[in-house]
């Protein structure tokens, strides 16, 4: 992801886009790319920068995603796994395979901090718009509002648009007029 955007950065002029308007968006695990390539590129490279209900801490999200689902306890990471009809090892979370270390040992913790956008922040990442139900039971919805935590601390402007009652991939965020509305509001303020 950050090669690609240096690369369209770079190549502007000859794909006739404009350099100083470039936004990255994304959802759920592109909405990660999306929050790392932002920390990490800064204002240089992005304008802003446009997240639907990604996780921003891998250290917490295991933890945040296991929610009562039909009277039993479920961890949706491995719902989650399920639908991807075994494509994962037996067991394996995503974050492990995406940190290659197991979730509660000292080489996760070290990973996932490192990576994760939460820890990255900085006065130097662009203007961030947050889009995330309340009731996501894939990315716990704690995920966004602590990013945004650490955009106002790094005094980034930004804003969390909440869908109330709302799960993973809700279809209103992309097929409504009032939520397209306030995506094109915000990227006009900032790009």
């Amino acid at each position: 992801m950050i090669s690609a955007v240096k690369f369209l950065y770079e190549h502007a002029a000859e794909y006739k886009l404009d350099s100083d308007r470039m936004t990255i968006m994304g959802e759920s695990a592109g909405g990660f790319l999306t929050e790392y390539a932002a920390t990490t590129l800064g204002t240089d490279y992005l304008k802003a920068c446009v997240a639907f209900y990604s996780p921003s801490d891998l250290s917490t999200l295991t933890a945040q995603n296991i929610k009562v689902h039909r009277g039993k306890d479920v961890n949706f990471m491995d719902l989650l796994d399920a639908a991807m009809q075994g494509t994962l090892p037996k067991g394996e979370k995503m974050e492990e395979m995406l940190l290659c270390a197991h979730i509660n040992t000292p080489s996760f913790e070290e990973k996932a901090k490192a990576v994760s956008p939460v820890n990255r922040v900085s006065a130097k990442t662009p203007p961030t718009l947050l889009l995330h139900g309340t009731d996501d039971r894939i990315i716990a919805y704690e995920q966004s509002l602590t990013y945004l935590e650490q955009l106002k601390t790094a005094h980034v402007p930004c804003e969390l648009i909440s869908m109330e009652g709302a799960n993973h991939m809700e279809p209103k965020l992309f097929n409504s007029l009032e939520y397209t509305n306030k995506i094109i509001t915000f990227l006009k303020q900032y790009t």
